[in-house]
């Protein structure tokens, strides 16, 4: 588990960005707060700080979250969440860019895996490269489309940005949804 951190933040410092969304956080608010932490040990300057969800959960579940370098953005209002279907994997936050005023929305999600287990009705395997359960990643997919209408009005800026492992690829029916949307 160090190792994989050390690694993990390795990457994080290299790649510098001011906010970066997480997928496929196991041990959650303490995981955020550890990054976040281990940043700063490497530049103090950028004051990096998480997102807290007010979740305590700790397990092997996994979860969406946000870390940014309070030295360049600040949160706008609220952490929203839509939690229909798998919870703590489809997340929204405001921010502001400190220099310019600029805001923006930048949304996080996680969709259904393709597995190999079986699944029936519209997540059966229809052969067509989509593989399993991409019923469910479709109306993920369509849930997010509204979730980042309600978003774009509740933070104040229709600048939505909607990112994360949607376990699809870019002529699939989920990122169809997306594209058909104007994303």
């Amino acid at each position: 588990a160090e190792k994989q951190h050390a690694k993990i933040v390795k990457a994080l410092a290299a790649i510098d960005a001011d906010v970066f969304g997480l997928v496929e956080v196991q041990q959650g608010q303490v995981a955020l707060e550890k990054l976040a932490n281990a940043l700063n040990e490497i530049d103090p300057s950028a004051q990096y700080e998480y997102i807290n969800d007010g979740t305590q959960v700790y397990g092997t579940y996994t979860k969406a979250g946000y870390l940014y370098k309070a030295s360049k953005v600040k949160p706008i209002r609220q952490l929203q969440s839509n939690d229909t279907g798998v919870k703590h994997r489809k997340k929204a936050q405001g921010f502001e860019v400190l220099a310019t005023g600029e805001k923006f929305v930048y949304m996080i999600n996680h969709f259904k895996a393709k597995s190999s287990e079986e699944a029936s009705g519209d997540n059966a395997d229809k052969g067509d490269g989509q593989s399993t359960y991409n019923g469910d990643r479709v109306r993920e997919a369509t849930a997010v489309v509204t979730f980042a209408k309600s978003c774009a009005t509740y933070f104040g800026d229709e600048d939505v940005l909607v990112m994360g492992d949607l376990n699809a690829y870019s002529m699939e029916d989920p990122i169809r949804i997306f594209t058909d949307a104007g994303y």
